[in-house]
């Protein structure tokens, strides 16, 4: 009888102890609501344990900027940089938090390191694109749309954009023009754009 409680006991303690150390373990680990939240605090709980990931500090920059944190994600993706000087998404990513600051001089030049790094990264050319055709440069906006769609004839952006800056600058049929050729570089799964750039074709007076 003694021997089957001590075993019984025994099993009791192995029995707490495990829970224990379940409950230990789950508490490395808080439960958001948000989900943005709970990836601030996974980058953080990352940064801690090594602060020289410049990815962790770029994730957690992002999730910043998704609750339009803008300082704080402007901090990290510059710790991301510092650690990693030629992480061409980063500057992209801090130029289009600058840029949206009104910050445009700081844009600029984190969308020029940003294809500096990466020739062929399309997304920051056509950004860069659209600084410089607000600021009235429409020559090198162009520049940057054709050389974004020269890298990626399917991605919609930049038709859009050189488009809009032949409508500014009041050549409509070069606009006409450019939207044709989204037309026929767009897969055909992509019914919603195809109808917008219907309609920019038609508010001008082309057929399409």
């Amino acid at each position: 009888m003694y021997k089957g409680y001590r075993r019984l006991g025994l099993l009791l303690l192995f029995f707490l102890l495990f829970c224990s150390g379940l409950t230990v373990h789950g508490a490395n680990r808080q439960n958001f609501s948000d989900p943005i939240d709970q990836d601030i605090m996974d980058c953080t709980q990352a940064i801690t344990s090594n602060s020289h990931d410049a990815v962790a500090y770029f994730k957690r920059g992002k999730a910043y900027a998704k609750k339009e944190l803008y300082g704080s994600a402007i901090c990290d993706y510059t710790s991301a940089i510092k650690l990693n000087p030629d992480y061409a998404t980063v500057y992209l990513a801090r130029a289009l938090l600058y840029q949206k600051r009104g910050e445009n001089d700081l844009a600029l030049t984190d969308y020029t390191s940003a294809v500096t790094y990466d020739p062929d990264y399309a997304a920051a050319y056509n950004s860069r694109g659209v600084l410089y055709m607000q600021k009235g440069d429409y020559t090198l906006a162009l520049q940057d749309f054709n050389r974004a769609i020269e890298i990626n004839p399917q991605f919609a952006k930049p038709y859009f954009n050189k488009g809009l800056l032949y409508e500014k600058t009041q050549r409509y049929q070069d606009a006409i023009d450019t939207y044709h050729s989204l037309l026929l570089e767009l897969p055909l799964k992509y019914t919603q754009t195809i109808e917008e750039v219907k309609m920019r074709i038609r508010a001008l007076g082309g057929i399409i």
